[in-house]
């Protein structure tokens, strides 16, 4: 039996993205002539909420939630968190832990810190994709001597706990 909707995901032709309002964007050849890119066109999610760029998105197992990790490298910026019971709809940001990423580093800060992830070794997922309520926040923490940073970066970690809002 073939339908256009039973195609398998390994048919890029099957493929949709978000059009901004629902999952019905399809993809085309650009390089195709004469091909009109408004219904070929992806609209970015949660613009409104998720302010810099996603390093990590895992979802939390006990409570569905999806967690997306940020960091916002300013002076005044860390590690931001926003969650979505559906990947289209996030809440405000909320910061994790603060910080400043290494444009922003200015001498005697504390070290600058880039690429927040979240982790659970206890995962079932074979991706690492979930994590229970505890897991372990990776940040790379930049070195700095002589109040510069170098390519002599670290690789740290803490333990968090996750407790979802009621």
């Amino acid at each position: 039996r073939s339908c256009r909707r039973c195609r398998s995901r390994a048919d890029p032709a099957a493929w949709r993205a978000w059009d901004g309002a629902t999952f019905g964007a399809s993809f085309v050849d650009p390089y195709l002539s004469g091909v009109s890119t408004v219904r070929h066109t992806c609209m970015p999610v949660g613009r409104t909420r998720l302010h810099w760029p996603v390093t990590s998105l895992i979802r939390h197992a006990p409570s569905g939630l999806f967690i997306a990790l940020m960091m916002n490298a300013g002076r005044d910026g860390g590690v931001f968190y926003a969650t979505s019971p559906n990947l289209i709809d996030w809440s405000a940001p909320a910061r994790l832990l603060s910080g400043s990423g290494e444009s922003a580093y200015t001498c005697g800060d504390p070290p600058p810190l880039a690429f927040p992830s979240l982790l659970d070794p206890a995962s079932t997922d074979r991706n690492f994709m979930t994590v229970g309520d505890s897991a372990l926040l990776f940040l790379t923490q930049f070195n700095v001597s002589d109040c510069k940073t170098s390519l002599e970066r670290e690789l740290v970690r803490w333990t968090v706990t996750i407790v979802p809002q009621r």
